[in-house]
């Protein structure tokens, strides 16, 4: 269900990014982050998708995100979305998911950078500290992007999930993928956004080891 984007961050529904705080309590690993280029990325998400500008930006970062954007919209497919799907789209929904041969429902939202309502694709707009196309390939596995497009693609009823990135390294050189329903990766997400909701079932049905780890 599309609802708006106002207080969409204050709502209950479990995110992507909460599936992925999970995933990483339930595996005892960390990925770090760090925080310059999330910031760089929230910029540059900015000035393409009209999302909420970070506060206090430098002026060598504005210039960065700057580069970075116009090399994104040099890529006709790129420019095209921008210009006529819609940004910053926010939906809801009851995700069934199988765990332990069992069904179940659970609430999950999503906030989609691009959304084409005709043809019910959707497109996300990533930063990346890649510079090849393996590298590129490897972040996706790296920092779970199957498992996005996967719960983005359920909760939307939408079909494709584009992948477009931009290195943060001049010449800052772009990439793009696309995840569809039923393929290898959005299998793959499936799999694995039900195992961590299955996991989370049964820390608040009473098992205590999970509770522990994920509570």
């Amino acid at each position: 269900m599309r609802i708006t984007n106002k207080g969409y961050y204050d709502r209950s529904e479990i995110s992507n990014s909460m599936l992925g705080v999970y995933k990483n309590s339930l595996s005892g690993s960390r990925i770090r982050m760090n925080k310059d280029a999330l910031f760089l990325g929230s910029v540059v998400d900015s000035i393409i998708t009209g999302s909420q500008m970070p506060a206090h930006v430098k002026s060598d970062i504005l210039i960065q995100s700057l580069e970075m954007a116009q090399s994104f919209l040099s890529d006709s497919f790129n420019s095209f979305v921008v210009d006529n799907w819609e940004k910053q789209a926010a939906f809801i929904d009851n995700i069934p998911f199988e765990f332990n041969g069992n069904i179940y429902l659970a609430d999950g939202r999503c906030l989609a950078d691009f959304y084409d309502p005709q043809n019910g694709f959707l497109g996300d707009l990533k930063t990346t500290n890649q510079t090849t196309e393996k590298g590129w390939l490897s972040s996706i596995n790296t920092f779970s992007y199957y498992r996005q497009a996967a719960w983005y693609m359920d909760i939307t009823g939408c079909n494709s999930f584009t992948l477009m990135a931009v290195s943060k390294t001049k010449p800052y050189k772009l990439f793009r993928t696309i995840i569809r329903r039923g393929d290898a990766l959005y299998n793959k997400g499936v799999s694995e956004y039900s195992n961590i909701l299955g996991c989370l079932k049964m820390a608040y049905d009473g098992d205590e080891a999970m509770a522990n780890l994920l509570l």
